[in-house]
């Protein structure tokens, strides 16, 4: 490949990733609040969950989770209990996304998704706030 046709390649590359910015920007407009909901009402049923997320930092591998776990004070997590909620934080919740191999494992970072929902700030706001935002988001529309 020469280097115009890699640097067409690129720009295309380019266009493709904000087209889908857009796409997400949108969708998180449109959707972002109930969204933003459900997934801190779903970590407050489950805090391993919850703490799993916020160690994730882009710098940390699994097995580095597992071990600030230990250390922070809460309940123990086994290492199967972490790649379980590893996994349902990217696939199914597309909170996490890898961003590479390191030699204990794979780092994980929050993904753009998590981070226009304000995932993070709402889970280290008063606990409080996070349980009562839980509650509101299980509460039955009209009524409470």
């Amino acid at each position: 490949m020469t280097d115009d046709a890699t640097f067409v390649e690129i720009q295309q590359i380019n266009a493709e990733l904000a087209a889908q910015g857009g796409i997400l920007r949108a969708l998180l407009h449109a959707q972002g609040k109930e969204m933003a909901e459900s997934v801190l009402a779903e970590m407050g049923n489950d805090e391993t969950l919850a703490r799993v997320f916020l160690l994730v930092d882009g710098l940390r591998t699994q097995k580095d989770i597992v071990e600030a776990l230990a250390a922070d004070g809460g309940p123990p997590v086994s290492q199967p209990t972490v790649s379980g909620k590893m996994s349902r934080l990217s696939d199914e919740l597309g909170l996490i996304a890898p961003v590479r191999r390191a030699k204990n494992g794979t780092v994980y970072r929050a993904t753009p998704a998590a981070d226009a929902l304000r995932i993070r700030q709402a889970l280290t706001k008063p606990r409080k706030a996070v349980k009562a935002l839980g509650t509101a988001a299980r509460r039955p529309k009209g009524g409470g």
